[in-house]
């Protein structure tokens, strides 16, 4: 399935993060660095030629609070970014998205208190911890919606989630997802992804997944362990767990009806022993083509072709 031929690109792109390529040759490797100041303007690297070299990726101003709400936040992120082409993006971070159309060039800064509507809910959820942008999806220049988690000032852990909508570009956002009322899972989540303009999901290290058919106004979960997950907009999911099927783990699983019922995925690969006792996959990946890989502890990488059988 392609494991077996993978090559180390160029240097120079320092810490790791998430990927977010335009096209074959131009992406970016956001990164969450912790530890910047509020005058640090560095948010990630970026490639022109398929990751062979890597420059430095700058937003003027992105952790520059309007409120001192919550100190502690100050230089945390980015979390997430979106792209949809080369010149247009945007970012999210500690209270703010940052949005540019000439691929990074320049950056207009949003400040999401003077541009949420803030109605009882997420004057609520404000008081619970910094609201941090976890999750970020637009269809086109104007329409769009964002996953903002509330984080507790004293131990970062998540105490709320609300997904916004805009249809200005990201200058101003408004409360959209709620729980579906037949949903008795938590809502949180820190993860953002849609697989259609209906069809789409969010996963929680704490409380799996939940899964959308409506463009995120409603939200149902499901009561499978699920760390990450891939949905396609025909309701297919693909997962990786934390459950077992009688005395053996499940490491990956498939819902053919977006989470309500769930089938282990078939695993030809041998696994390392260490893997078996306390290995864990981390991270799934899904192209267009249907090729999927799934990568975990101990250096494991598995892969598919169908997303029936992982090698």
């Amino acid at each position: 399935a392609g494991v077996s031929s993978w090559r180390q690109l160029g240097g120079g792109a320092g810490v790791g993060g998430a990927l977010h390529f335009a096209d074959a040759g131009d992406g970016w490797l956001i990164s969450n660095i912790q530890q910047a100041g509020p005058d640090e303007t560095l948010v990630g690297y970026r490639t022109r030629d398929g990751g062979d070299t890597w420059d430095e990726l700058h937003i003027l101003g992105f952790r520059e609070s309007l409120t001192g709400r919550y100190s502690w936040v100050t230089g945390r992120g980015p979390f997430c970014a979106f792209r949809i082409g080369v010149a247009e993006a945007w970012v999210g971070g500690a209270e703010a998205v940052a949005h540019t159309v000439d691929g990074g060039a320049t950056w207009d800064i949003t400040h999401l208190w003077p541009a949420l509507v803030f109605t009882r809910y997420p004057i609520g959820l404000a008081d619970r911890g910094a609201l941090n942008v976890r999750g970020l999806h637009f269809n086109d220049s104007m329409s769009g919606m964002a996953l903002v988690a509330a984080e507790s000032a004293k131990d970062g852990d998540t105490a709320g989630i609300a997904v916004l909508a805009t249809d200005d570009g990201g200058r101003a956002w408004a409360q959209w997802g709620t729980r579906a009322p037949d949903s008795p899972f938590p809502f949180l989540a820190t993860r953002l992804r849609m697989a259609s303009s209906t069809v789409g999901w969010m996963t929680h290290w704490r409380t799996g997944l939940l899964v959308t058919t409506d463009a995120g106004a409603t939200w149902r979960g499901t009561d499978y362990g699920v760390r990450r997950a891939h949905v396609a907009a025909n309701g297919d999911v693909w997962a990786t767990t934390e459950e077992s099927a009688g005395d053996k783990r499940v490491y990956l699983a498939h819902s053919p009806d977006l989470g309500l019922t769930w089938e282990p995925a078939r695993l030809v690969a041998d696994l390392p022993e260490e893997f078996a006792s306390h290995g864990a996959l981390s991270s799934l990946k899904f192209a267009p083509d249907g090729r999927g890989w799934a990568v975990g502890a101990f250096g494991v990488v598995l892969a598919t072709v169908d997303g029936d059988t992982w090698t």
